[in-house]
């Protein structure tokens, strides 16, 4: 779930020559929909972060989240923004009668000006520092953070260790999965190493990333599940040509099957972008080679159009092959605090062609000042036979839409 580091008071404490920072920031959402069990749905939350400095010039902090909600979280399953959660139908209960606490983002760290060793929910190297120049490389799955699952595919990591090194224009991360020590299964604490590296060479910003292979957790390579987590290499770069962004990445993930053959996938792309006024296109394409799978594996390829002039705002996307998916969304802002958006999606079909969900979503906000604001929003779900036949949240690119009809108020501390 989105969460924004709020405006808040420090509490400073002194010892020695130690000076040790503690800020609080707070956010809380009070709403009615039509589609929910109950109509009421909440959330209150609490953000905090501590920092020292330590007499070697190093420094010392930590920080997390604290939310108290009225409805279950689910992994994202393809809305709009892939980095943001969604929250399901719940039930809806009391207070404090069976609703989730959830504590996110606790991340504990020492760094310097250059370095720094960070352990927590927080990114694992290859996921953090590896970024694609080019849309859909398919093989580039790197694990994120509590993505370590066991053959059964349940999750049994503890967190992330990574540690971070700046010098000039590059930086190079390495970061271990620390797996939980009360598992027997689990000869090591420290599981699947990745790296990740990027730099800037004259024109050109390159991008490498590195997974290593883990056998006895589970993967996936090409819709091929994989008795260990998959070896996968990623490299891109990208420049800047007469005005067009120029994107390459390659990008290959190898494992076994259930019967101990190998399988892999290998994808290759390319990616140009140019603006002109106010509109910024993108095309891309990329090819996908699987080998050892029970198929073929589509290449990718589609077009974006973004447009930006004063108050409004429109995006469009297609995409096509292995991954189908068509995008409209439009934003408006008509002062006085008050801004409009609607959007459509189309999900397109699966691998096994079966037809996943649409989505239509039109709404309002009103911002009261103070960090308070109000929002009206409705929502379609066709979910499709192929779809997630729950409510989804987040069906817009960044908006935060529920299915029905939605009044609810938000504030920020």
């Amino acid at each position: 779930m989105k969460r924004i580091l709020l405006t808040s008071t420090a509490l400073v404490a002194f010892a020695g020559a130690a000076a040790a920072e503690v800020t609080f920031g707070g956010d809380a959402e009070l709403g009615y929909n039509d589609d929910f069990s109950g109509g009421i749905f909440w959330s209150f939350g609490l953000t905090v972060n501590g920092s020292m400095e330590l007499d070697n010039g190093l420094k010392a902090s930590i920080s997390g989240d604290v939310e108290l909600v009225n409805a279950p979280e689910v992994d994202d399953q393809g809305t709009f923004d892939p980095s943001d959660d969604v929250v399901i139908n719940g039930s809806g209960s009391s207070a404090f009668d069976g609703n989730d606490v959830q504590i996110d983002d606790l991340v504990i760290s020492l760094s310097s000006d250059n370095a720094s060793l960070t352990f927590g929910d927080t990114a694992p190297a290859a996921d953090a520092l590896y970024s694609s120049a080019v849309t859909n490389i398919d093989a580039d799955g790197f694990n994120d953070e509590g993505d370590l699952n066991d053959a059964s595919g349940n999750s049994i990591e503890d967190g992330v260790l990574i540690g971070r090194v700046k010098f000039g224009a590059s930086e190079v991360g390495v970061s271990y999965a620390v797996a939980n020590s009360n598992d027997a299964s689990i000869d090591d604490d420290l599981e699947m190493l990745q790296v990740g590296a990027n730099t800037t060479l004259g024109n050109f910003d390159i991008s490498f990333g590195y997974q290593e292979a883990v056998q006895g957790f589970s993967g996936n390579v090409g819709g091929v599940s994989t008795p260990n987590s998959p070896e996968i290499y990623a490299l891109s770069a990208s420049t800047t040509f007469g005005g067009a962004k120029v994107g390459l990445a390659y990008a290959k993930s190898s494992g076994t099957n259930a019967a101990g053959g190998a399988v892999s996938l290998t994808s290759i792309g390319v990616q140009a972008a140019y603006t002109f006024d106010a509109i910024t296109a993108t095309v891309f394409y990329s090819t996908n080679d699987l080998k050892g799978g029970t198929g073929t594996w589509d290449d990718n390829y589609g077009i974006a159009l973004d447009y930006a002039s004063g108050p409004l705002t429109v995006g469009f996307l297609y995409h096509d092959g292995e991954d189908e998916d068509m995008q409209l969304n439009v934003a408006y802002d008509m002062g006085n605090g008050l801004s409009l958006f609607g959007g459509y999606r189309d999900e397109g079909e699966n691998g096994a062609d079966v037809q996943q969900g649409k989505y239509t979503y039109i709404g309002g906000d009103y911002d009261l000042g103070g960090g308070a604001a109000v929002r009206v929003s409705y929502a379609d779900v066709d979910a499709g036979p192929g779809g997630v036949a729950t409510a989804r949240d987040e069906l817009g690119k960044s908006e935060d839409v529920k299915e029905g009809v939605t009044v609810s108020v938000k504030f920020k501390f």
